[in-house]
């Protein structure tokens, strides 16, 4: 059972004041999962040094390392994790605690079915193959964020400028300890592009802008299309600042696609 120390106040000052408590930290059952080192960069014991006001503090911080242990453990998938710390007068050693944090780190989860709800992309499929995740792999909250950053970079390249994710969906099963993973996406209108239109403080205007572009009207929307030509803008050292974004201009394209300006905001 925790052990909540009364106040250790140690040796007096020249003022009366405490000196101190200073405490060890033991950290236990993070061993197999490799995240012991990461436990460490960031807890608050340990980036106190060993040194507290008093005795509420150390368990205040001890609380807040129990929190800290979960939260590291299921963005490995340790969906059942559990934590437990314990703060102990060292006998003999008067002002001295020893704190232990202890994990209990269970079952890795893994992805069972993977799916994307909402509209379909032309052709289909573009959503899924950018979202790099696999049936049977473990539910790391790290790989999961990149997956889901990678279909924002891939289908603004794919003739989708405007996409938006919702907010993803993970049903866990403790019987199979499989986690159903869900993410809702709004691709947008389908684009290519139309033409130009330009802001700020102009050193080209917008027929010099598309003479520097790299694409024509009626090509499909390929967001590495735009950021080029930005960079042969900042290229010829004439500006200060600019960026270029697609603008839906409310024309479909005879492929039904919807023709996307490029707007150029130049200083």
């Amino acid at each position: 059972a925790d052990i909540v120390p009364r106040e250790v106040e140690g040796p007096q000052g020249a003022a009366d004041e405490p000196v101190p408590v200073r405490y060890s930290l033991v950290v236990e059952g993070l061993e197999q999962t490799g995240l012991e080192d990461r436990f460490r960069d960031l807890s608050a014991l340990e980036d106190a040094r060993g040194e507290a006001v008093n005795g509420a503090m150390v368990r205040a911080r001890a609380e807040e390392d129990e929190t800290l242990m979960v939260r590291l453990l299921r963005s490995q998938g340790y969906y059942d994790a559990v934590a437990a710390s314990s703060v102990e007068l060292v006998p003999d050693e008067p002002g001295m605690l020893r704190v232990t944090l202890t994990a209990s780190p269970g079952y890795i989860y893994n992805f069972g079915d993977i799916r994307i709800s909402g509209a379909e992309t032309v052709p289909p499929g573009l959503a899924r193959e950018a979202l790099v995740l696999e049936s049977g792999q473990p539910i790391i909250a790290e790989q999961v964020e990149a997956a889901e950053a990678n279909v924002m970079l891939r289908l603004p390249q794919q003739g989708y400028p405007f996409p938006e994710l919702g907010l993803r969906d993970i049903e866990l099963d403790p019987a199979t300890r499989l986690g159903a993973y869900t993410l809702p996406l709004d691709p947008g209108p389908r684009a290519s592009f139309g033409g130009f239109t330009t802001e700020g403080d102009l050193a080209f205007d917008a027929e010099h802008v598309g003479v520097l572009a790299r694409f024509d009207r009626g090509e499909l929307y390929d967001r590495r299309k735009v950021d080029d030509l930005r960079e042969a803008m900042v290229a010829t050292r004439l500006f200060d600042s600019v960026s270029a974004e697609p603008v839906l201009t409310g024309e479909t394209a005879p492929d039904g696609t919807q023709y996307v300006n490029i707007l150029v905001r130049q200083e």
